[in-house]
């Protein structure tokens, strides 16, 4: 698997006790439950999961002045906005604070902003990657960057020009006093006068148990899962403008089994299961990423119920089932363009100077993928990125079979043999997080030590890879934050008067429905499937969060499509995730780079400040 979605940094929970799973007598295939484990352990966070902190970003869009502005042009077709009305964060611009910088424009300089715009970005950040929730009068809701007209917002803020919704979040909306006309009752299937309903698939116990017997505590507490949600929807409810409605959640028993949808079997209970969803009826889906199948999402498409658990597919994919589809983390096709501009600026014509075999050598790259057709879809994203931004060319490509536990070990042993025979001195390895483990161990055991750039599952996986060759792995993912850190857990303190979030992957409920909020306050009170999508694209540029910088924009299925951290190995750190030798530490202390702008990956032909350089 190319993309690594991750909301934040927060990638706790995930124990090392997957590899002891080789191969149960269980009713669904290991193949199918190591598809659901690729997409488990994946998220988070968040990618990309996972990852960050600073200062303010200009806004592109124009600024939101109330209601009855933002709501006037009516709903856009299909495509989105037009370019004109709202654009991405412009990835040349550099940002810098106190906590953390962007690298971008030519040369990959990084200015700091002036005093104006900085003032205004210490208001709505979060500092630095996995710290503390401002204790600055930013703390204070209200106190934020933006635009508003003048008024009170529901929780009593004073809404004018340079206000946010509240002060909580870097990634509030920008401020609507509270609204007093008609949201015209039933506007669309799951909108009322006064409620707006959202439901949650609910896979049967007999599947959790066959993902327990795999993924043991890294597997998702249903239950609990939903309990945090209905928290923070509580919470949320007295935060956000919905125009006299309250979000509900009608989590509901699915029929479908979400490991078979996920090899492509069983697609009648998918199909069940989304009719389900819109005769309830509900206006969105908030259905765990992990435990939502893509055939799932497609047949909610199809019965007009927007999906917000898009998982690394590509942005043809959300395209094509416009506007009813969504992601929390970065798209597949954001993270092709990462790999591939990362490449370009700072690898590519240098020795592969992190690795002990071929330091002195001017790096080769060889990519690793599952053979699934969206995994093919974003290796030649990858690969025509490489090639259109600075001529370089895949050496090797090589696919493995997400099949039986007991083939990832001869598979990896091939692989590992042509990469060798070809001089691959850098290996990208797009995998999930079992294939590393026999990957790793076979490249020690025929002396192949390159360098690796992969994704960066959680620190308990990771530490169950062969540390000799992990010890050369550069990621996406940094530092791995206590949970109690987060930001997330900080805001569910506060929502459920002290008490901690019931499920390891709370974050996870957190960032998908701050961004549903955010598109349902910037849709306005006529709320159609078409003015979700409007609110969703018109979503300002953020400043740094702890899930990076957020954005719309035409056709932005996710707005954790901007900015992403780097990463690299260390055998011997504690790791703040189970206390235990190996963690992914900061490269250049948590500076931020641009996944889709060439100039965004700081200075060019030079080598990334990792491993301590």
């Amino acid at each position: 698997m190319l993309p690594s979605p991750r909301p934040d940094q927060g990638r706790e929970g995930i124990t090392s006790g997957l590899r002891a799973h080789t191969s149960p007598e269980l009713p669904v295939s290991s193949a199918e439950v190591r598809r659901y484990l690729l997409r488990a352990v994946a998220r988070w966070a968040p990618l990309l999961t996972a990852v960050l902190a600073l200062g303010l970003i200009v806004w592109l869009v124009p600024p939101v002045t109330g209601a009855a502005s933002a709501f006037a042009s009516g709903p856009p077709g299909r495509s989105g906005l037009s370019a004109g009305s709202s654009s991405r964060l412009s990835p040349g611009t550099a940002i810098s604070s106190s906590s953390g910088t962007v690298g971008g424009g030519p040369g990959g300089t990084s200015t700091s902003t002036s005093a104006t715009t900085s003032t205004s970005a210490a208001a709505g950040s979060q500092g630095s990657r996995g710290g503390q929730v401002s204790s600055s009068t930013t703390g204070a809701p209200g106190a934020a960057v933006s635009a508003g007209s003048r008024g009170e917002t529901v929780s009593g803020v004073a809404c004018s020009s340079g206000v946010k919704q509240f002060g909580w979040s870097a990634y509030a909306p920008p401020c609507v006093p509270a609204y007093h006309g008609s949201n015209g009752g039933s506007t669309s299937p799951g909108v009322t006068g006064s409620a707006i309903t959202l439901t949650f698939a609910e896979p049967s116990q007999s599947t959790m148990d066959t993902v327990d017997a795999f993924a043991g505590a890294a597997n998702v507490n249903v239950a609990g899962y939903i309990s945090d949600m209905e928290t923070y929807i509580r919470y949320f409810n007295m935060q956000y403008e919905l125009y006299g409605r309250k979000v509900v959640l009608k989590p509901f028993p699915a029929q479908g089994n979400f490991l078979l949808e996920d090899s492509g079997q069983d697609l009648s209970g998918a199909e069940a299961d989304a009719e389900t969803a819109a005769s309830i009826p509900a206006f969105a889906d908030v259905t765990f990423s992990v435990l939502a199948a893509p055939p799932y999402l497609q047949d909610l498409a199809e019965n007009h119920v927007i999906g917000t658990a898009g998982l690394g597919e590509p942005d043809s994919w959300f395209a094509r089932f416009a506007p009813y589809e969504y992601s929390e983390a970065p798209t597949g096709t954001s993270i092709s363009y990462g790999f591939g501009h990362m490449i370009c600026a700072r690898m590519a014509g240098l020795p592969a100077a992190f690795s002990p075999e071929y330091k002195n050598t001017t790096r080769t790259f060889g990519l690793i993928t599952p053979e699934t057709p969206e995994y093919q879809a974003v290796a030649h994203d990858v690969m025509n990125t490489i090639s259109s931004t600075c001529g370089v060319h895949m050496k090797v490509w090589e696919q493995y079979t997400l099949g039986s536990l007991s083939s990832y070990q001869s598979q990896a042993v091939s692989i590992v043999a042509k990469m060798k025979s070809e001089g691959v001195t850098t290996v990208i390895c797009g995998c999930d997080p079992i294939f590393p483990i026999e990957i790793s161990d076979a490249a020690a055991q025929q002396s192949y030590h390159p360098e690796w750039v992969a994704i960066g599952w959680q620190d308990p996986i990771t530490q169950e890879y062969n540390q000799s060759e992990w010890a050369s792995a550069i990621s996406e993912e940094g530092q791995s934050p206590a949970a109690t850190s987060l930001n997330a857990y900080k805001v569910f303190e506060e929502a459920s008067g002290g008490k901690p979030p019931a499920e390891q992957y709370f974050y996870v409920a957190y960032y998908t429905l701050l961004m549903v909020y955010d598109a349902l306050q910037m849709a306005g009170p006529d709320l159609t499937p078409s003015t979700f999508q409007r609110g969703w694209f018109s979503m300002p540029a953020t400043p740094q969060g702890q899930a990076g910088i957020w954005s719309g924009g035409s056709n932005a299925y996710s707005l954790n499509d901007v900015t992403t951290g780097l990463g690299w190995w260390d055998p011997n750190a504690v790791s703040y995730a189970d206390g235990k030798k190996g963690a992914w530490e900061d490269c250049g202390n948590g500076k931020l780079y641009y996944f889709a702008n060439p100039n965004g990956w700081g200075t060019p032909h030079t080598q990334l400040n990792c491993f301590g350089r």
